[in-house]
């Protein structure tokens, strides 16, 4: 194989790594190509292999995937905690007002204007989603359908931990 061709391949395989790593944040087509700097149709046939790779791998590798589904639930759920913090800070707002008088002419008045947010309720509506389907992957949401359908993940979580005890 000539010099050219394994540089050709690792830059391949490094752009692959990007592509994938920014499909993950649901980007567009088009601005993964900008990002990388390739087309839009070499996305495309970069999202092709990808998923063909994935394909591959899922036949005799579904716990590993599962743990990867897994993984990028709880990255979700961290970015959505995150932004239920943010949602929490006070919002500051300043307003500046000119005036003409005074003693030199011009006068300025400032106001700073601070606001208690109670946050914003669909992320944690969202770590809930994150939760609870990362409990379906590892096999925790146990149904109850007498009740509710299904348990919530704290219920799954202490049903669990009583049948280990039961067990000892």
């Amino acid at each position: 194989m000539k010099r050219g061709q394994k540089s050709h391949k690792f830059e391949r395989e490094m752009r692959l790594a990007r592509v994938a790593e920014l499909r993950k944040e649901c980007r567009y087509q088009w601005e993964i190509a900008k990002d990388v700097g390739v087309s839009q149709q070499q996305v495309s046939c970069d999202f092709k292999t990808l998923d063909k790779r994935l394909a591959e791998k899922q036949e005799g590798d579904t716990l590993e995937h599962r743990n990867a589904k897994v993984a990028e639930y709880e990255h979700l759920k961290r970015t959505y905690w995150e932004a239920w913090k943010k949602s929490l800070d006070e919002k500051t707002s300043k307003t500046a007002k000119k005036k003409s008088g005074g003693k030199d002419g011009k006068s300025e008045e400032q106001s700073i204007k601070a606001e208690e947010r109670d946050g914003n309720s669909a992320f944690l509506a969202g770590v809930e989603r994150c939760a609870e389907a990362q409990a379906k992957l590892l096999g925790l949401m146990i149904e109850k359908r007498e009740i509710t359908g299904s348990l919530t993940l704290l219920d799954a979580i202490k049903q669990s931990m009583e049948n280990d005890d039961a067990r000892s």
